[in-house]
């Protein structure tokens, strides 16, 4: 489906500082991408005590095409995610959390193309219940059921139902009735050195937040780098295929990403 990409140099410039201390340190990640060999988006991800606080868009132009602003509360608990286009004013969409005196999400707010507010509740059966109320009208419910290890391994709604299967914190399997997916990982590089959590669940160590990203965006939530998915639907099956190229501090420089063994796409990493 896509040519072999030519193999770009990479330029890493590491701040001084150790493994221990390297996620704190950090204060820029440049990540830019190439198809074809040639270079379809740049991202400027900007840190502050080791948590991100804004993601600058660019296109293959280096034209900026939007921002996504992060905020937190004094505790370090995630508050909004914004995401506005070129104007960076005008948001296309926001999320908003607000958490129990346990710290768990008790609402969350979103407002984009179909606003919706939902509610937790936190029950003693091991269940988390949660109410999703669309701004206009109509609501919907779903079930989060927790392991010994405090982690969601089954949802079930009225939509869909899925179930997880964990390695520690690392789901191997996933099923949602019509597709099972399997999961591999790299085992000798350690993903918390970066702490390059840039979704929904970032730097939280939330159920909700992960299991919200579980299915469509699972690399948002491992703590290992993904080198393998496979996902199997009745008799047809893909796969994608990660290679990684690591600094001597142990960092990805450089990711191919292949599907069916066709290169698609290469990521580059450049750190300040």
């Amino acid at each position: 489906m896509k040519k072999l990409l030519a193999l770009f140099s990479v330029v890493t410039l590491i701040t001084a500082c150790s493994k221990d201390d390297l996620s704190s340190n950090l204060t820029e990640v440049v990540v830019q991408k190439y198809s074809n060999g040639n270079r379809t988006e740049i991202a400027h991800y900007s840190y502050s005590d080791g948590k991100i606080t804004q993601i600058m868009h660019y296109n293959n132009s280096n034209f900026r095409i939007g921002k996504t602003k992060y905020e937190y509360y004094s505790n370090g608990s995630l508050l909004r995610i914004t995401k506005t286009g070129t104007d960076n004013f005008t948001p296309i969409y926001s999320y908003e959390y607000i958490y129990d005196e346990h710290e768990r999400i008790a609402f969350k707010k979103y407002r984009g193309s179909q606003s919706y507010n939902t509610d937790y509740t936190y029950n003693n059966d091991n269940t988390i219940s949660a109410l999703r109320m669309v701004n206009g009208g109509g609501e919907s419910t779903a079930t989060f059921y927790l392991n010994s290890d405090n982690l969601i391994y089954k949802q079930v709604s009225n939509l869909e139902e899925y179930t997880i299967t964990y390695n520690g914190q690392n789901p191997t399997l996933t099923t949602n009735g019509s597709n099972t997916i399997l999961y591999e990982y790299d085992e000798f590089h350690n993903r918390l050195l970066l702490n390059d959590r840039n979704k929904n669940n970032l730097y939280l160590s939330n159920n909700i937040l992960m299991a919200d990203n579980i299915l469509d965006d699972i690399d948002s939530i491992t703590d290992k780098y993904l080198t393998k998915i496979t996902v199997e639907s009745g008799p047809i099956s893909s796969v994608k295929k990660y290679d990684y190229i690591f600094n001597d501090i142990g960092l990805p420089t450089n990711r191919k990403e292949y599907h069916n063994d066709i290169l698609i796409e290469e990521t580059e990493y450049i750190y300040q």
